[in-house]
């Protein structure tokens, strides 16, 4: 998505009072609003960026002492080459240096000390660690720990070389994310609807393609065991020993194991082979054989495109948030912009309504619900319009709002938190969960329809995770323990995984992702004991919103300082996004360009480039689903 010029539009005031998180969905591209104030913004970030030049790893330096001899080994790991030019600084004994195995990340570097006696020397280096790759390729990142490292090194022919050495390889963070490359290897979920990432991180230049490939065939992270499956028959393995690209085609071989497949399963493993290899540069079509024969049913005419499975599903652009109405223009949002998320310029609705500027209330929890009396409220770039048919709701509703993917199905949470409120427009509003400091509802995407929600138990005992529907009921969560706080919960939207806020009765804030285990009807069973985490920079949250299919914004802080958004992805790092003053709840549409920020005074903000600028005042944000 790119951002268009802004375009001249009758800017209509918008004023609502704040309700806390209400639940928005917001997707698609903004235009460059030209009113509203400017908030001081960061550095703009260079992540995901990939630089132009090419470092080429550089050999042994002949005459080079002990320290200048693993240092150039270092830096020669993290050249653009197959480390064919860091095995020149080995000695013999050290052949079977397995680079794969690991790769240790790291943000600073020294040399602690080096000993030499005769012919042999050991040069101790300190790496501040941020993050660890396994051999698969997954990317844990860590708060920071230091760590010691140890080469020892021996003369060969006048000139020292590294007799031993640690597992895998050290690089910076730099240059990790020039060396590096994330993929995704897809799975798909158990409805057959949708094909999900589990991020894996190769270097640029081995064989992306056979890495990925023997990633997709050992099947998804522990995580995911359960919420997502795969079309690979068990034992099935790779023929040869890589996968070979030619002409744009990369050549799957598989053993016979794969032949137990039907053909349903076989074209569904071409879809998921299809998604995974089409981020290696050079692939344009794939090739499954066995043995050097083509599998049957899976010959493909149209390259990487036609699968039907579904991949990140987009939302609706436009928040919900409770406000009262009542005339009058006191504030003036940005113009511009794709109204309805689709890119295609269309102008949004015109606003039916001009929210005055209310003061919140504060519920017995200390949380700022809604005044009696506040709509429902449909927020525009240029307007707030009223929800017609949704008053019985805000009758009951004073916080937590949450919208259904289609528009038509809202729920939220009374002053107390103690009762859970759904309505589809047009009908009465039914009460489907009671609890104690009830979370914001999220939204099963269609066709599941499950209302999830997490309750404190009173008697401090664990938080319950509920998933409501005609009735509620548990969902398994082991590893919540008495004195959890849950502060958030977000459904996915391909329903296989929850990001989740977690205080910890120890003090500490998790961020952190999990799977969903649903059984042959869809119903929720269990959160996975395994948990991707999410930007341990982080030390307190309170908010966390799904962006994407393998990004999550998180609204925390790091320090002292005051909350602000981190994007993290899901299997890799996360970055601070810019300081945003006052804030108290985040949401996102699909696309980092589509966060939102609500804050404490009532102000939407939304991205501009590095800035944060005004998307509209006295409302606040509601998160997809």
């Amino acid at each position: 998505m790119t951002a268009r010029p802004p375009r001249a539009r009758a800017a209509r005031a918008v004023r609502a009072v704040l309700a806390v998180l209400l639940g928005l969905v917001l997707a698609g591209c903004a235009s460059l609003p030209t009113t509203g104030r400017v908030v001081a913004g960061g550095d703009v970030d260079q992540q995901g960026v990939r630089p132009a030049l090419r470092v080429a790893a550089a050999g042994p330096v002949p005459g080079a002492d002990e320290r200048e001899l693993v240092t150039g080994f270092l830096a020669a790991v993290a050249g653009l080459d197959d480390y064919s030019v860091a095995r020149e600084f080995l000695a013999p004994g050290a052949e079977d240096w397995r680079p794969a195995d690991r790769t240790v990340v790291h943000q600073g570097l020294q040399v602690l000390s080096s000993d030499v006696e005769g012919d042999e020397a050991t040069v101790r280096l300190s790496a501040v660690v941020v993050a660890r790759i396994d051999g698969n390729g997954r990317y844990v990142p860590q708060s920071p720990t230091t760590e010691e490292q140890v080469y020892r090194l021996e003369r060969v022919a006048g000139e020292w070389r590294i007799s031993e050495l640690p597992t895998g390889v050290l690089v910076s963070e730099i240059d990790a994310d020039r060396v590096l490359s994330d993929f995704g290897v897809w799975f798909p979920d158990p409805t057959g609807t949708y094909l999900v990432p589990d991020v894996r991180w190769f270097p640029q230049l081995t064989s992306s393609a056979t890495s990925l490939v023997r990633a997709l065939l050992a099947g998804p992270s522990a995580p995911y065991l359960g919420a997502l499956t795969t079309a690979v028959p068990e034992g099935t393995r790779l023929g040869l020993a890589t996968v070979p690209v030619e002409n744009g085609i990369a050549t799957v071989d598989l053993t016979d194991d794969v032949l137990v497949a039907d053909s349903a399963q076989r074209s569904l493993l071409l879809s998921q082979l299809r998604q995974t290899l089409r981020a290696v540069p050079g692939v344009s079509n794939v090739s499954v054989t066995v043995d050097g024969a083509p599998l049957p049913d899976v010959q493909p005419e149209d390259g990487l495109q036609g699968t039907q499975l579904r991949v990140d599903p987009g939302v609706d652009d436009r928040p919900y948030v409770l406000g009262a109405p009542t005339g009058g223009a006191t504030g003036s949002p940005g113009e511009g912009g794709d109204g309805d998320g689709d890119g295609d310029g269309e102008e949004g609705p015109d606003a039916t309504a001009d929210p005055v500027e209310t003061e919140p209330a504060v519920g017995p929890d200390g949380r700022t619900v809604a005044p009696p009396g506040a709509q429902l409220l449909r927020l525009d770039l240029d307007g707030a319009t009223p929800v017609d048919g949704t008053e019985a709701l805000t009758d009951l509703v004073r916080t937590g709002l949450a919208a259904s993917y289609d528009g038509e199905t809202f729920a939220g949470l009374d002053a107390d938190r103690t009762a859970l409120w759904v309505q589809q427009t047009g009908s009465p509003p039914v009460e489907l969960v009671t609890g104690s400091g009830l979370t914001q509802p999220s939204f099963d995407p269609p066709p599941l329809g499950w209302l999830w929600t997490v309750s404190a138990d009173p008697d401090g005992g664990p938080p319950r995770v509920l998933a409501a529907a005609s009735s509620t009921e548990p969902v398994e969560a082991r590893w919540l323990t008495s004195g959890d706080e849950v502060r958030a919960l977000r459904v996915s939207r391909d329903g296989t995984r929850v990001v989740v806020v977690v205080a910890r009765r120890d003090g500490s804030v998790v961020v952190e992702v999990r799977g969903v285990r649903r059984d042959a009807g869809n119903q929720p069973l269990s959160l996975s004991e395994a948990a991707i985490r999410l930007a341990p920079q982080v030390l307190d949250a309170v908010d966390a919103a799904w962006v994407g299919d393998d990004q999550v914004v998180v609204l925390g802080r790091s320090g002292e300082e005051p909350l602000r958004p981190f994007l993290a992805q899901v299997g890799g790092p996360a970055q601070p996004l810019a300081p945003t003053p006052g804030a108290v709840t985040v949401s996102s549409g699909l696309g980092e360009r589509s966060i939102v920020v609500g804050t404490s005074d009532g102000t939407v903000l939304r991205r501009s480039g590095s800035l944060w600028i005004d998307g509209a005042s006295g409302v606040s944000p509601a998160h997809p689903g």
